[in-house]
């Protein structure tokens, strides 16, 4: 396939140059996208991040490839290949890069340092056409205008985290030929990302039993809902309100889900949903004043970016304290985050029993279930998310018709001999029935 977009050509279209006004030239803008990295949301500064490679054997194969393109180029494809040519040095051939062309990229994985580098300036031969074409980094300025040619940048360094490679967000990628840039198969993009595929599985052969469906919410959703308006201004979330199931923890039953809340028919929105597994959204009420909407929960939303993790401002910082290797994050770990986070006025999630509702007051995500990075909205747009009980009670008018006792039953009628402190009950006290936290 001959070539589509050449780089001069793209630039001059990003730059509102008109194509007949021929330059040798790869001057643009980048357009970053209507999200920002929040790292200052991360109170864990120097982690360890884990490989989930055992070997360099398990490094080999087919990788999902998420890219933000400056442009769109329709022979970029979204996978890439592994092969290990030198298990020793760690070498691994990377194809895949462009569509009807056996470019190769080299690469090294260090699976020490967790680590896949790629070297700038890396030449691939001629193509299809007899053009000579590189693998290369392109600079840009402060102001994000691009610069000619490659960047002095020796290398662009991935990290890996469980089987996702993460590179640095504003590292450019191009291939074709940095002498000549006014021809060349792939423009560039940025914000690169390249994840072993999981299977298709369902979550709840992970977590089957673990929960009872106690009826529907409805979901305004300032996670996803507002990066997609057909017309590409901001819209009001609540204008597409989202209905799903409610589940609650069988063990705790303060602790929530949402059940496969982006697999809803009759999807509205101009990003279609790519993904065909489950997903959910956990969230605990026990103390409703600091609400945990929690992160490194696959949401079951995917696009060009990857796979899509949602949670708040509380769950971020929970899971980057600890609870993302598995341990119960502590009361005393957990008000010294409280502490933290009011310091820097960064708003709590919040739980109003009587509405039922609760209330995510900046909603943050990520492109992979990893984590690794929080991402929100731009200021001055903060979107919420609300997350409204619609769940079955009709059990109540079945209960006991004692009207001198204390009674305490759960969401679906059922009396509680012992409710735990902090449970969200219905309490029914004479005549009276209404729902309470226990303290």
């Amino acid at each position: 396939m001959k070539k589509i977009y050449t780089l001069a050509l793209a630039a001059l279209m990003a730059a509102g140059v008109s194509a007949t006004d021929k330059k040798e030239s790869a001057v643009g803008t980048i357009t970053t996208s209507t999200v920002e990295a929040q790292s200052m949301m991360s109170r864990v500064e120097g982690s360890v991040v884990s490989s989930g490679f055992k070997d360099m054997a398990e490094v080999a194969g087919t990788y999902t490839w998420s890219f933000s393109p400056l442009l769109n180029n329709l022979t970029s494809p979204k996978t890439l290949t592994f092969e290990v040519s030198d298990a020793a040095t760690g070498t691994v051939n990377i194809t895949g890069w462009v569509n009807g062309q056996n470019f190769v990229v080299k690469g090294t994985v260090d699976l020490v340092k967790n680590t896949v580098t790629i070297a700038n300036k890396q030449y691939l031969g001629k193509d299809s056409g007899g053009d000579e074409n590189y693998f290369y980094l392109k600079g840009a300025d402060a102001s994000g205008k691009i610069l000619d040619g490659a960047s002095d940048q020796a290398t662009t360094v991935g990290t890996i985290s469980d089987n996702v490679v993460t590179f640095p967000a504003m590292d450019i990628w191009a291939i074709g030929d940095y002498n000549k840039e006014s021809i060349g198969y792939w423009t560039m993009s940025y914000r690169n990302v390249i994840t072993v595929p999981e299977p298709e599985t369902p979550v709840d052969e992970v977590e089957e039993g673990k929960w009872d469906v106690i009826g529907e919410a409805e979901l305004i959703d300032g996670w996803i809902t507002c990066g997609y308006s057909r017309s590409g201004n901001p819209i009001n979330p609540a204008d597409y309100p989202i209905t799903c199931e409610l589940q609650q923890n069988k063990e705790n039953k303060n602790v929530y889900r949402l059940w496969r809340p982006y697999h809803m028919t009759g999807w509205t929105l101009a990003a279609n949903n790519e993904s065909t597994r489950d997903g959910q959204i956990v969230f605990d009420v026990t103390d409703p004043k600091h609400v945990i909407v929690k992160a490194g929960k696959y949401a079951g939303f995917k696009n060009s970016n990857g796979d899509f993790a949602v949670f708040g401002g509380l769950g971020w910082q929970v899971w980057m304290s600890g609870e993302k290797d598995g341990e119960t994050v502590s009361q005393s770990e957990l008000e010294s985050i409280y502490t933290f986070m009011e310091g820097k006025g960064y708003p709590f999630d919040t739980f109003d029993a009587d509405k039922q509702v609760v209330t995510v007051n900046k909603s943050n995500f990520d492109y992979n279930i990893t984590c690794e990075k929080c991402y929100s909205w731009k200021d001055p747009i903060t979107y919420v998310s609300t997350i409204t009980f619609k769940t079955k009670e009709s059990g109540i008018s079945e209960v006991d018709a004692d009207l001198t006792g204390v009674k305490y039953f759960n969401l679906q009628g059922v009396e509680i001999s012992a409710p735990q402190a902090g449970e969200l009950v219905i309490k029914k006290e004479g005549s009276k029935v209404s729902k309470v936290i226990v303290k």
